[in-house]
């Protein structure tokens, strides 16, 4: 009867993961680059209606992303290190992101997972690491005081070694959500 017991209640209870946050972040570091197609909403209250820009991701190891914008107008956008150049109208202007934490929060988060660095990630962010049947999902909260003062929570989801959506949520209530759909 123990034993009928046991097995009932294993069989209702979700297996855990073999996943850990290591080993997701290793399965990323183990790529040298990838590129992908990506929708981006800013929805604030002071805006009638959410900005949508859409274009395309490309990372090269280490930590170089580029994100060149089509629509609504074209900008790209390179980060290299702590170096971000924003080129439009034919014009560059770099800024470091060091000088900008709350701007870099997000940055350094992507960053950390497609290079696979779980020794930035934890030096930035506390996080909460969980997988499903649908995929991985990824909880950060800032550490650093100021930026934790706006951002309160930047959620990666996933599946495998691919990043499908980075959720940006500012205490203020505005939110800047990124859909990713990967080329094949």
């Amino acid at each position: 009867m123990r034993v009928w017991f046991c097995l009932i209640v294993l069989l209702h209870c979700p297996l855990a993961s073999a996943e850990t946050l290591s080993e997701r972040l290793a399965s990323f570091s183990a790529s040298d680059g990838s590129r992908a197609l990506f929708i981006e909403t800013w929805s604030a209250e002071y805006l009638e209606e959410p900005l949508v820009s859409k274009g395309e991701l490309t990372y090269k190891r280490p930590g170089q992303l580029s994100k060149r914008i089509t629509h609504p107008e074209p900008i790209e956008q390179r980060i290299e290190g702590d170096k971000l150049s924003i080129i439009y109208q034919g014009k560059t202007n770099s800024i470091q992101l060091s000088d900008q934490p709350e701007l870099a929060a997000g940055i350094y988060a992507l960053q950390a997972v497609l290079d696979g660095d779980e020794k930035n990630l934890v030096a930035f962010f506390e996080q909460t690491y969980s997988e499903s049947d649908s995929g991985w999902k990824l909880l950060l909260t800032p550490r650093d005081e100021n930026v934790a003062d706006s951002i309160e929570l930047i959620i990666l989801q996933g599946n495998e070694n691919r990043i499908q959506q980075v959720n940006i949520q500012f205490y203020n209530g505005d939110k800047l959500l990124t859909e990713i759909s990967h080329e094949r």
